[in-house]
């Protein structure tokens, strides 16, 4: 499981996630004949830190799996319920903790 660089000084490109996802990509082509699922994990304050910078980075993965973090998706207003259904076919893992409505809680 990766999670990626921390945020960026500034807003997040879409240079940023073609080059973060390139990296995921390689990794998993190389570790899947090992026996190994590569997993991205969303984390808060990281270089993908919204719905939309998710949504548009997991268009960018085709080999690497998703981890997904209920109380991430909670924090961002993203519905759990719609993230299982819209990633179902790219989560290999799941991640539940509780969200008490501040980051620091997480």
């Amino acid at each position: 499981m990766t999670k990626g660089p921390g945020r960026l000084d500034r807003s997040t490109t879409s240079v940023d996630l073609d080059m973060m996802a390139a990296v995921y990509e390689g990794l998993a082509v190389f570790a899947e004949p090992l026996g190994v699922t590569v997993t991205f994990i969303r984390i808060l304050t990281h270089l993908v830190d919204s719905t939309d910078e998710w949504q548009r980075f997991m268009t960018r993965l085709h080999c690497c799996r998703l981890c997904l973090d209920m109380s991430h998706a909670v924090r961002w207003g993203y519905d759990p319920v719609q993230a299982v259904y819209d990633y179902r076919d790219r989560i290999s893992y799941v991640h539940f903790h509780d969200y008490k409505g501040q980051a620091n809680d997480v």
